[in-house]
């Protein structure tokens, strides 16, 4: 049932008016000769004379008639429209829980996402990197190269599965290059869910853990992460990454 105030209009004097009775939507008719829809009951009664003034239908489709006390007074007003679930269609993008409300709904980001429908945030904006040949564990077998890698966000991926940077030394000539990038958190911790820690990345070469470090950056996104890498001036060498041992 659906209650509302109502206005209604005499067309016998063109007065005005507003009750506080309840308009209802039947599917069988209370009295005999009354339309399927919506009716005035009133605050005494159910019922209203079988000759009401919304039995021709003077009202659009879009609209309820309701009767008022005689046959010759009603008051059309618009229709509410139904109620349905609003999450029916999954607005919610990157893992956001829809909460179904009257007519909307609202989503429920994870971390790193915002926007209406979570289509925004620190971790909607990324580029995969996801060349098998960048396996810690895989030999190498081309001499690949990331000088000419753009400064951005990136999320590795090992056939078809998230990965990691290494955070440990990783062998040189491995990755499938020459000098191997690995992840350096110089005594650190990785970033708690949503947040984001500088770090910097190292590669092995000449028996050196470290050469030409890169200030890079992690991230958190609760289900993967993502690295800040940035380009750098020579060659071979490239960043390496490995299958992850546990969620982030």
């Amino acid at each position: 049932m659906s209650c509302a105030r109502y206005s209604f209009y005499s067309m016998n004097d063109n007065s005005e008016g507003s009750e506080d009775n309840c308009v209802l939507h039947v599917t069988e008719g209370l009295i005999q000769g009354q339309l399927e829809g919506w009716i005035l009951a009133e605050a005494s009664s159910k019922g209203m004379p079988p000759d009401h003034g919304c039995l021709p239908r003077p009202c659009s489709e879009t609209e309820i008639c309701v009767p008022y006390k005689g046959a010759v007074s009603f008051q059309c007003i618009q229709a509410p429209a139904s109620d349905i679930d609003e999450c029916a269609s999954s607005p919610c993008q990157n893992g956001g829980s829809c909460v179904d409300q009257v007519n909307a709904y609202t989503c429920n980001c994870p971390a790193g996402y915002n926007g209406s429908n979570c289509e925004t945030g620190s971790c909607a904006n990324y580029t995969v990197l996801d060349d098998v040949t960048r396996d810690v564990n895989r030999e190498n077998t081309a001499w690949r190269c990331d000088r000419h890698i753009t400064d951005g966000w990136y999320r590795f991926i090992l056939n078809g599965i998230d990965a990691v940077m290494p955070t440990e030394c990783t062998p040189e000539f491995g990755c499938g290059t020459r000098a191997t990038y690995w992840l350096d958190l110089q005594g650190g911790e990785l970033p708690a869910v949503g947040q984001e820690t500088a770090a910097r990345a190292c590669a092995h070469l000449f028996y050196n853990c470290c050469r030409g470090p890169i200030p890079i950056a992690v991230r958190n996104c609760g289900a993967f992460y993502l690295y800040n890498l940035k380009p750098f001036g020579w060659c071979t060498a490239g960043y390496c990454a490995e299958k992850r041992d546990n969620e982030p």
